[in-house]
């Protein structure tokens, strides 16, 4: 089982003091080999979940994150000039500081590249789905974020992409077992992480990603509820 490297290990204790502190589950509640399924909410949700787990995770990460280059064209393009129409200048300088500081602090993190499905490499999107089952099968766990609007922070999980799913298929082929799927919310009202019940494949059962999908997302919802935050 993979350990942090020290710059998370530092982040994550500096994040941890100064963050609103929420209750979490013990420990051994967070079993392994397993799928960890959570709500986005604008990054709530993964920055939360990695600064308060109390177990070492590996979590899926968009590549461009990964790479010091591809992370400097991701900021600056997309998140400063497009999405927050931030001027040129200031974008130049915000996207340099942080592709320098997010790859370091992401493969320390041993993040998990994601590359989008319009990649012209479909041997790196299948590899996603690889070396998250080779992390299961190495008794370690993963955590995924995979709503669809994923720039939303409301509490209610809406549509989730499917393909994540996929790992099921895989991880069968190589132990013989379904890998376990469980919903994880974090409710900011009640100050809270909550696991949700445990779901997998039964062998009458031909589940199909977009079904497992659906389960994780009323999962989630069902939390959201208990919570009264929907």
């Amino acid at each position: 089982m993979i350990k942090y490297g020290i710059l998370f290990r530092i982040c994550k204790k500096i994040k941890y003091f100064f963050a609103p502190k929420i209750s979490v589950p013990e420990k051994s509640e967070f079993i392994s080999p397993c799928v960890y399924i959570g709500h986005h909410q604008n990054m709530y949700g993964p920055i939360t979940f990695m600064t308060f787990c109390p177990v070492t995770v590996r979590m899926w990460v968009y590549n461009m994150f990964l790479d010091k280059t591809d992370c400097y064209d991701q900021f600056y393009n997309y998140t400063f000039i497009t999405r927050y129409k931030i001027k040129p200048v200031l974008s130049k300088i915000y996207a340099k500081a942080l592709s320098c500081f997010i790859p370091r602090l992401l493969n320390s993190m041993h993040a998990l590249p994601v590359y989008r499905i319009n990649s012209l490499d479909m041997h790196n999107i299948y590899k996603t789905i690889e070396d998250s089952v080779d992390a299961l099968i190495n008794n370690e766990r993963v955590v995924i974020f995979p709503d669809i609007d994923y720039t939303s922070k409301e509490p209610y999980t809406g549509r989730l992409y499917s393909g994540f799913a996929k790992i099921d298929k895989l991880y069968f082929e190589k132990t013989g077992k379904h890998v376990d799927f469980i919903p994880v919310y974090i409710s900011k009202s009640k100050k809270k992480m909550m696991l949700g019940e445990k779901f997998s494949v039964n062998e009458d059962d031909n589940s199909s990603l977009k079904q497992i999908a659906k389960t994780m997302q009323e999962g989630l919802n069902e939390l959201a509820a208990e919570c009264s935050d929907i």
